[in-house]
Formats: structure tokens, sequence, C-alpha cells
């Protein structure tokens, strides 16, 4: 009986034994996660990189948020997140937050040019050297960075807008009015990242009549002008211009039966705001100045006058 008790005994020992080596006493609930944090951020970098299924891949991700217990998992699942983010296109601010809270939890982060977009990684060091720093101004320098990059393949621009142009002088306001309609075109070059040299030519014409005799006039004022172009960029969405130029100015004027023809040399200044409309299409608001003055029949006369209007332009 002794016999018997002593190897059921030793029999359920090994048993016991083998038991214990399969099963701790104390599984490490942390351990187990952090493999499955793993395999969900695995199963994530799939969806996105290879099936752009960029939804469900925020969904083994929201669970290994949910699963991370150590720092640095939880913030590599964050980085992960704000990446699909920045793959969907979602707001600067959208993204940001969730760097911001994985550099919380882990400041020696790092990102390899292997597993993210470049663009990414500009964000990423931007908010990791500067916390404080907004999506807006995050925005306002990538645009300065990778957005009049892109802009550098386009060397040459064409532009027609209208507008109304103000007569410096006083007499011909008399006849023609205070001013008339001012179209224009113009053709450019990029010499240089911010700086064009352009040609243009616009043209102003007016109808009226000599008040002391009531009879009949026209005039015609002729443009065309060489000049300096400067651009940039306020942010992706306004940029804004300056420009200076040399004008040649051809004017004539009829009046009782009798046609008067000049040619003078002036100058031009503008500024304006450019509104993108897409990758080559841009709009334009423009103010500014052409002047120039002759002696016409022993009399001094302005030629030209401030000007303000709107423009459609291309870029290729």
């Amino acid at each position: 009986m002794l016999k018997k008790t002593l190897v059921l005994l030793l029999v359920l020992l090994v048993v016991l034994f083998s038991f214990l080596n399969a099963t701790p006493l104390f599984p490490s609930q942390a351990i187990d996660d952090e493999k499955d944090v793993e395999q969900l951020t695995e199963k994530a970098v799939y969806c996105y990189n290879i099936l752009e299924d960029y939804p469900l891949a925020l969904k083994y991700l929201n669970r290994a948020l949910e699963l991370a217990a150590a720092p640095y998992v939880k913030a590599d699942a964050l980085i992960k997140t704000a990446y699909v983010h920045f793959l969907m296109g979602k707001d600067t601010s959208v993204f940001s937050g969730y760097i911001k809270e994985a550099l919380k939890l882990d400041g020696s982060l790092e990102l390899d040019r292997l597993n993210y977009r470049e663009r990414f990684i500009k964000i990423f060091t931007t908010i990791k050297n500067e916390p404080q720093v907004t999506a807006k101004e995050i925005e306002t320098m990538l645009f300065k960075i990778d957005g009049e990059k892109k802009g550098d393949r386009s060397r040459f621009m064409v532009m027609v807008d209208a507008g109304y142009m103000f007569s410096f002088d006083k007499d011909y306001k008399k006849i023609y009015g205070s001013g008339d309609i001012f179209p224009r075109v113009k053709v450019g070059y990029r010499i240089a990242r911010n700086f064009y040299i352009w040609a243009g030519y616009s043209t102003v014409k007016g109808k009226g009549t000599i008040p002391e005799i009531e009879s009949a006039a026209s005039s015609a004022q002729n443009f065309l002008a060489l000049g300096f172009k400067y651009a940039r960029n306020f942010s992706n969405k306004l940029g804004y211009k300056l420009e200076a130029s040399a004008v040649r100015v051809s004017f004539s004027e009829k009046a009782l039966d009798t046609e008067v023809k000049e040619s003078v040399s002036g100058f031009g200044l503008e500024a304006g705001l450019t509104y993108p409309l897409g990758k080559r299409l841009f709009s334009e608001f423009s103010t500014g100045i052409l002047y120039a003055s002759d002696m016409v029949l022993s009399k001094k006369v302005y030629l030209g006058g401030f000007s303000a209007g709107l423009g459609l332009g291309m870029k290729f």
C-alpha cells in the first residue's frame, strides 16, 4: 500500500512539475499585451502601407492604444496613428496632437525615412524641437519648404486682367471723366526662385466732350512695359507680389478735326495679392501707378494714372 502511495505521489509531482513549467504561477499581463500591441501595429502598418486601407489601420491602432502599457510602446502606436491621419490628408492640427502626446511619453523617439515620408518627418522634427509650435505655424513652414520647391518647376507666367485707371491729369478728367477701363496682358519668365522678368501691354481709351465748345474728343494711351517682379507666398492660400517697370507710352488725341500723336517714356510701380486656384492657375488683385509726362502744344500732359484690377494667371 505504501509503495502504491509513493508511486502515485511521484506521478502527481511529475504532472505538477510539468504544469508549473508550462504555465507560470503569475503570468505577466503586460508582456502579453505588448505582444498583442506589436501584432496590432504590424497589421496596421500593412493596412496603411500596402492596402492603403486607412480606416482599418486606425481600428488596429486604436485597439493597440487600449492595450499598450509601457510608455515607449504607446508612443510608437501614437506616432503610427498620427501618420495614418497624415496620409488621409487630415488637418495638421489633427495629427500634430498625436505627435505631441507621443513625445511626452517618449522624448527619445526618432523616425526613419524608410517607414515615414519626408514631409511627415519634418513635421515630427519641428514639434520635437519646438513643443509649443502651433499647427498653423507648421503649415506655413512646410509650405515655404516644399510648396515653393514644387513651384520651382514652373518657369513661365501669363496673366490677363481688367481694371480701372484713374487719370493724374486734371484737364483729361474735365473732358473724359475720372478714368476708364484698363485691360492688360503680361508674360513673364522666372529667373530665380522668387524673381521674374516680364513684358506687358495695356491700353486705356476715353471719349468725351470739350466743355467750353461742346466738341467731341477721343484719346488713347498704349503702354508697353518691361519690368521685374518679386513674388512670394504668405501661406499655401495667399501670396503677394511687388513690381517695377520701365514704360513706353504711345498716346493720341483727336479733337476739332485735329489729331496729336506722341510717344514718351515713364515708369510703373505695382503691388498685389495672389490666390491659387489650382496647381497652375491663380487669381490676382493688384494696385499701382503708371506715370509719364510730356509737352503737347506748349502744355504739360500727364499720362497714365492710378490703377486697380483683378486678373487671372497661369504658370507653366
